[in-house]
């Protein structure tokens, strides 16, 4: 399902919609993947092969119709302050948290249960309207690649200038971005 979701529902919208936008004078294509199209932390491989098949997709796409009237978008998101967690097929189950998951989770204030991981990601991330003018700046300016949110910005960043030991060094970078957001005290 997470395949036919992140990836199949893409394509076929693609399907569906570019022969409409290609009778148009101008379009925008913009196909949403997400950070995790850029970068990978463990336990999730398959969201991640979507991420990335979804960014290979769209940049095949735009190279396909580099001379036409479609611009074609593809855009980064990092934490939006939705409610994907609430609403995702997950089991969070206390007894697979490793201590090194739950300490993390208490840092940084995500929480180990899905309820906590729910609450943070609804409360903390950017709010979803400033993404969409992120995302419209980006079409407007013709990005290719639109990231939306520090923490996107960050991660790619980290990923491009250390390849191998990116997953050892974003936390640093953004970890400090998720603090400053999290309305909650830390407790030890």
């Amino acid at each position: 399902w997470v395949m036919n979701i992140n990836l199949h529902g893409v394509i076929n919208s693609t399907r569906a919609f570019l022969p409409h936008l290609q009778k148009r004078p101008e379009a925008a294509l913009i196909n949403v993947s997400s950070i995790f199209g850029m970068i990978t932390v463990p336990n999730q491989s398959v969201y991640h092969v979507a991420k990335f098949a979804v960014r290979g997709f769209t940049e095949c796409l735009a190279k396909e119709l580099k001379n036409t009237n479609v611009q074609v978008h593809c855009v980064h998101p990092g934490h939006i302050g939705t409610n994907i967690v609430t609403n995702a097929r997950m089991n969070v189950r206390e007894d697979t948290v490793s201590p090194m998951q739950e300490m993390m989770g208490k840092l940084i204030g995500i929480g180990t249960t899905q309820e906590e991981m729910a609450d943070f990601f609804r409360n903390n991330g950017m709010h979803p309207s400033r993404a969409s003018n992120i995302i419209l700046n980006g079409v407007l300016k013709n990005k290719k690649r639109i990231f939306v949110g520090a923490d996107a910005k960050m991660m790619d960043l980290s990923q491009r200038l250390f390849p191998m030991h990116y997953d050892k060094i974003f936390p640093l970078f953004t970890m400090p971005l998720t603090l400053l957001r999290n309305k909650k005290p830390l407790s030890y």
